[in-house]
């Protein structure tokens, strides 16, 4: 049985743990989103969903404990660039590119090159400026807190998943459609690293 200080201080450990678990579970979710990309990408898609919750929580799971840290905001981030850059660009490029125009590039052909695959390089790209943004900025506290510059890449993630779902749901081929794909990977891109202050 611990005593009474021991078991506060195993409390407070537990407290400062729970918001960092969920950042975890935040990236467990965007692991599995990628294991489920090729094959399953309406899952996938919801594995996106689950970590945006993940994402919304543990910040305020951190302040309601009053365990936010510098180390917490960290892995948040790095959390938010495998859950919400990698992984929906991962999916997206499968949905929509996966079968198409793909060459070989090494000399046994054996190693197929997707070009739209740097489409959605730029995704991630952009994801990671605007984190790394982000959070200098949010170091150096500069600015009013009432708006980020550039849209925040959950936000941006959830474009893409919301069209592959929307797809799944309907069947409606030109969702699909590098006519349609194609800009908003761009336009999204260009939002997460633009000066727009988005509220």
């Amino acid at each position: 049985v611990l005593s009474g200080g021991a078991a506060i201080e195993a409390l407070l450990v537990a407290l400062a743990a729970l918001p960092q678990g969920i950042t975890l579970g935040s990236i467990f979710f965007g692991l599995l989103a990628l294991y489920w990309a090729p094959t399953r990408p309406y899952a996938a898609c919801v594995c996106i969903i689950l970590a945006g919750v993940c994402d919304m929580l543990d910040g305020r799971v951190a302040r309601l404990t009053g365990t936010t840290s510098a180390f917490g905001a960290q892995l948040d981030s790095l959390a938010d660039m495998v859950s919400f850059g990698v992984a929906p660009s991962t999916i997206v490029f499968y949905w929509a590119f996966g079968g198409a125009g793909s060459e070989p590039i090494a000399g046994d052909g054996t190693a197929p090159f997707n070009p739209f695959l740097l489409l959605t390089f730029a995704f991630v790209a952009a994801g990671a400026i605007r984190l790394a943004r982000f959070n200098t900025r949010h170091d150096e506290d500069e600015g009013p807190a009432w708006f980020f510059e550039g849209i925040a890449i959950p936000s941006a993630a959830g474009l893409l998943v919301t069209l592959v779902m929307a797809h799944q749901e309907t069947g409606f081929a030109l969702l699909r459609s590098p006519v349609v794909v194609v800009p908003l990977i761009l336009v999204t891109s260009a939002l997460m690293v633009s000066q727009i202050p988005f509220p």
